[in-house]
């Protein structure tokens, strides 16, 4: 970093301030935030995997690049404890909060509101997944780029790790290639260029990221199974085309629907009544990409790479996963990227104003005000409530009377992330054996609820000791309390229930299996079901 750059002396408090604020706030959001499914199950994986290359065979269908399951295998080797990764992530988002607070050419104002709005302080430091990462080495790529306008060793080398932190974190690498190459073409000229060997390495460095990242998450996409919970089915109909174009604007703004409890992931346009909520924000995710590629006009090649990212991002949105709101705000981090690569660095002097002028200024402070609400909204309820009720039937099921019961657990997504807690394997009934993590292979299936309740009695006769079965939704009409006889010689009793999480299916039921006197009186099942939209 050129000296010259570097903060004033006499402010350094104004950042340390920043910091320590973020990082307490960071803290206190992961002491009171339960792991859901998304983050626990690459904590297993990493967990249960006793060598890097076991590593990468057991996330074969995960759909991700590798760089957050490797940190996370390092982790592993030292404890068992999830909160390793969750302060790891802390580390992350504060790192990328830094960088941005010192270095980005925004105004004091936005630079505030972003560092403590919905995706660096809650999305993606709160909620432990690759994000805060690629945030951090996207910042860190800004930083060094602004100052040398070139991809050197240092800048490549970022890059290649970036490709490799999540599908989007490859595009926006694949992106910056080409922005060097328009650069060069419309500086230098190709020919001249070309003959610069360390420019040459430096897109070699990240083009081979881009193959590895890409090439990773493809091999391992193919390999997910037609059950996969929650796949993309394009229906190439105005409420298709008007949903997918919407979440460029539910990125932008995700401010939730506050008429719902479980809001996470929700948008107030939902609350409008189908099919105008849609519709609207399909327009404005039109308007909304119009007035960046505007925006940007100013330099054509930024305006041109930035489309084009925008443009493979929404790519997976049409035809590959809808995804959720950390997916949809991936066009809107691309844009404030493109903005501080377009703008270079800000001026040395803290509070001197900003590079961004113009009508972005008050669009983007505006966006980042109303991302800020969302997030001290999303924030607050996660404080209020149990994120998820994983940990807490976790340690129920670590009490000393279930230690040698066999686990039977349905919806499998759903109950996985318990075991983070119990460090048992489940007995899945939607892939037919044990585990920890899901293989989304095609041999899974999802199943109803009598044939849990039949592999459950399978296991109570081939283990001889009463079963554990956990459900990620109430079974027939029991409550806790409850028997009903499951056929010849084996009851199901109910004895625990876990609600009020924010996440709908991650809410569980608790039963016992356990087998009886032939003589004993039995009553009837309900009719089972498949229930699996809780």
């Amino acid at each position: 970093m050129n000296p010259a750059s570097a903060p004033p002396t006499r402010e350094w408090w104004t950042p340390a301030l920043v910091l320590v604020l973020f990082l307490m706030l960071g803290f206190v959001g992961i002491l009171n935030h339960e792991l859901w499914r998304d983050e626990a199950e690459i904590w297993i994986i990493a967990r249960d995997s006793p060598t890097l290359s076991e590593l990468l065979v057991n996330m074969g269908t995960e759909g991700h690049p590798a760089l957050w399951y490797f940190l996370n295998f390092l982790l592993t080797r030292a404890t068992t404890d999830p909160l390793a990764m969750q302060l790891l992530n802390l580390a992350l988002g504060a790192g990328a909060a830094l960088l941005f607070f010192l270095y980005s050419p925004f105004t004091t104002a936005q630079r505030l509101l972003f560092c403590f709005g919905y995706y660096l302080l809650y999305e993606f430091t709160v909620i432990s997944r690759s994000y805060a990462l690629a945030l951090l080495l996207s910042f860190a790529f800004c930083t060094l780029f602004v100052r040398r306008r070139r991809l050197d060793l240092a800048a490549a080398s970022i890059l290649f790790l970036l490709a490799n932190t999540t599908l989007y974190g490859t595009i926006v690498a694949a992106q910056v290639v080409i922005l060097v190459l328009l650069e060069a073409i419309r500086g230098v000229g190709l020919r001249k260029w070309l003959r610069d060997r360390r420019a040459i390495l430096g897109v070699a460095i990240v083009l081979l990221g881009v193959a590895l990242g890409f090439g990773h998450t493809w091999m391992q996409a193919r390999a997910i199974g037609p059950a996969h919970a929650g796949a993309h089915d394009p229906q190439w109909d105005l409420t298709w085309l008007a949903d997918s174009l919407a979440t460029v604007w539910y990125g932008a703004v995700p401010l939730p629907d506050p008429t719902v409890f479980h809001s996470w992931n929700s948008n107030l346009l939902d609350a409008v009544p189908a099919p105008w909520g849609a519709i609207a924000g399909g327009l404005l995710g039109v308007a909304s990409l119009v007035f960046a590629v505007r925006g940007l006009r100013s330099r054509p090649a930024m305006a041109v790479v930035f489309a084009l990212g925008a443009a493979t991002m929404l790519s997976i949105t049409f035809f590959v996963w809808y995804g959720s709101v950390r997916h949809h705000g991936q066009v809107f981090l691309w844009f404030l990227v493109c903005l501080w690569l377009w703008r270079g660095p800000r001026e040395a002097t803290f509070g001197a104003g900003s590079a961004i002028r113009g009508h972005l200024r008050p669009l983007l402070t505006t966006l980042l005000a109303a991302q800020a609400l969302a997030g001290a909204y999303a924030y607050a309820m996660d404080l209020a409530h149990p994120f998820s009720n994983a940990k807490a039937a976790g340690t129920h099921l670590r009490r000393p009377e279930f230690a040698g019961a066999p686990l039977v657990g349905s919806i499998d997504y759903a109950v996985l992330p318990i075991a983070a807690f119990v460090e048992r394997e489940f007995f899945y009934p939607e892939s037919g054996s044990f585990g920890t993590f899901l293989d989304w292979g095609p041999s899974r299936r999802l199943v109803p609820l009598a044939v849990v309740l039949d592999d459950a009695v399978e296991l109570l006769r081939a283990e001889g000791r009463d079963v554990v079965l956990v459900l990620s939704y109430q079974p027939a009409a029991l409550e806790p309390g409850s028997v009903r006889s499951l056929g010849e010689g084996a009851r199901l009793r109910c004895f625990a229930r876990f609600s009020g999480a924010l996440v709908a299916d991650e809410n569980y039921y608790m039963c016992q299996v356990f087998a009886v006197d032939g003589s004993e009186a039995r009553g009837d099942v309900d009719s089972p079901s498949s229930r699996n939209d809780n």
